[in-house]
């Protein structure tokens, strides 16, 4: 299988409050027993759940969590059973994979066979893995024949049964995997590898369909592609915020190919509408439902009380400097180290532990009325409100708690470290947000795309600079907005293609540049080739 980014295996260790993002904890600390927590109300208010409880008489909130999870899901219809059994154990790790094969579906998640091998092997030098990865890296940005790439094609044929493997399992309706922890069970220590591994499926799957492409087997391209997209819509509706960004990431890796297939020359305008319909209900859409922000609200609990308790300490919770963001649009960057000085704040001061939860439930109810907005523009100004609102304005630094601490009592210090915490869960979303309107945005323009070629080969017509394009699948005559500006994309004209693109967070029309292509651009762009016309 492939490896970029996290390329020693494992997820990217993330703690603290309900930011949560990657959930990878070493377990070299031994663990406390802890102390139950004087005076704690167990309530939808503070502790939001109320069983099962713990040893300490707090809620067990990973055993509550993970029965939600699988509620109602059969083992026949789990993407993530076919998916596990497929991947190379070393990049799961065999640990992880005899924990889950304790669970029901789950028994051959470290026997069974065929599983896909990595591109270089276990053993390989630096210098060949990456000399392995640039060539994947290659057959992914355009077509290419196995006369181009031999050794690619002879490695991609032989994980063929693997691959086709997950591609069946993608289009399976559910997708629950079971919540695997380190030595102990707490939310912030839940184990993700089988969630890194799907991008690495995805540009494996991506640079097979872009050889299939070339090599005149058109259908096998496309279904490689929209098993991309079903991967991605399974981790849209997963547990955790680090899992929505890695869906993301794989529709962006998978958004050329995706445009190759949809306006192939090989292709009529009919064959055009009919893969339209049949990829437009797999992309993102907005729904306004964030199954992950649950998870989020009952981490951010669970991680004060685990502190208040004594159970874990700062160092236990705080393990990783950043998000790292390898292909994850939108990543978080969290400065870990001010949450450790935020979160010890909470540690020292005597205030109430029933208070410090009630905030922080009420800070998750203004982002979630916030992410509820129709536009983007309006979402992105009500987290910023819902920030100002709960106060969760400026981090403070380790001087100012100290001073507030030895001049102003401990009611400053709660203030100080209720608004270090939330500002910190108002990045997390607001990254999010931004994250997701990019995806929103390729979507739509997957759309424009479709409709700008079906109007160039049905009505002889190219689209002009401020056309409206209406959508192919409506009767309605319903305009594509960019969901940036709600309003029509724009369009550019070059001697061999046609740009349809919108700003990215920038703000500022780069021409149709995308990342890479200027300096500081990041607009979004499709590019439909024109040489011809």
């Amino acid at each position: 299988m492939v490896r970029f980014g996290m390329r020693c295996g494992s997820v990217v260790a993330a703690a603290g409050c309900a930011a949560n993002f990657a959930l990878h904890a070493e377990d070299s600390a031994p663990r406390t027993a802890g102390r139950p927590i004087p005076g704690l109300v167990i309530s939808a208010e503070t502790t939001v759940i109320a069983e099962p409880l713990n040893d300490l008489g707090f809620p067990d909130y990973v055993a509550a969590l993970d029965l939600e999870l699988g509620d109602g899901v059969r083992p026949e219809e789990n993407f993530w059973i076919g998916f596990v059994e497929a991947m190379p154990v070393q990049a799961i790790g065999e640990s992880y994979l005899e924990q889950l094969a304790q669970r029901p579906g789950f028994e051959r998640a470290l026997s069974a066979q065929p599983r896909l091998e990595t591109i270089a092997g276990p053993n390989a030098a630096p210098d060949e893995y990456n000399r392995r990865i640039d060539l994947l890296q290659q057959a992914m940005a355009g077509p290419w024949t196995a006369a181009d790439h031999p050794e690619l094609a002879e490695w991609l044929d032989r994980n063929a049964a693997a691959l086709d493997k997950v591609r069946a399992a993608s289009r399976l309706p559910q997708a629950y995997a079971p919540l695997i922890t380190g030595r102990d069970r707490y939310l912030y220590n839940v184990l993700l590898p089988h969630v890194q591994e799907t991008r690495n499926v995805a540009r494996t799957l991506v640079a097979r369909a872009r050889r299939s492409m070339a090599e005149g087997r058109l259908d096998e391209a496309w279904q490689d592609v929209l098993a991309c997209h079903r991967i991605a819509g399974h981790l849209d509706r997963s547990p955790f915020l680090i899992e929505r960004l890695v869906g993301f990431a794989i529709r962006a890796i998978a958004q050329d190919a995706t445009l190759e297939c949809l306006i192939s020359p090989q292709l009529s305008a009919r064959q055009i509408r009919a893969r339209w319909s049949e990829l437009e209900p797999l992309l993102v859409r907005e729904t306004r439902a964030y199954t992950s922000l649950r998870a989020e609200r009952l981490a951010g609990a669970e991680a004060l009380l685990m502190l208040r308790s004594g159970r874990r300490s700062l160092d236990d919770m705080v393990v990783a400097a950043k998000v790292v963001g390898d292909g994850i649009e939108g990543g978080a960057w969290i400065d870990w180290s001010r949450v450790g000085k935020s979160l010890q704040s909470l540690i020292v001061q005597s205030g109430d532990v029933n208070a410090t939860l009630r905030e922080l439930n009420a800070h998750h109810d203004g982002i979630e009325k916030a992410l509820r907005e129709e536009t983007y523009a309006a979402r992105t100004a009500a987290v910023e409100a819902a920030s100002r609102k709960n106060g969760a304005e400026g981090l403070p630094t380790p001087g100012q708690t100290a001073l507030a601490f030895l001049f102003s009592g401990t009611n400053a210090i709660d203030d100080i470290s209720r608004r270090s915490i939330l500002s910190q869960l108002t990045a997390a979303y607001g990254s999010v947000n931004r994250a997701e309107v990019r995806v929103l945005t390729r979507t739509e323009l997957l759309r424009a795309a479709v409709a700008a070629e079906l109007a160039a080969r049905e009505e002889g017509v190219e689209i002009e600079v401020g056309r409206q394009l209406l959508d192919p699948l409506r009767d309605d005559a319903a305009i594509i907005l960019d969901p940036y500006t709600d309003e029509p994309f724009l369009v550019r004209r070059t001697a061999d293609q046609l740009l349809i693109y919108t700003h990215g967070d920038n703000g500022v029309d780069d021409g149709g540049l995308t990342f890479g292509e200027g300096a500081d651009a990041d607009d979004i762009a499709v590019k439909l080739p024109r040489a011809d016309r």
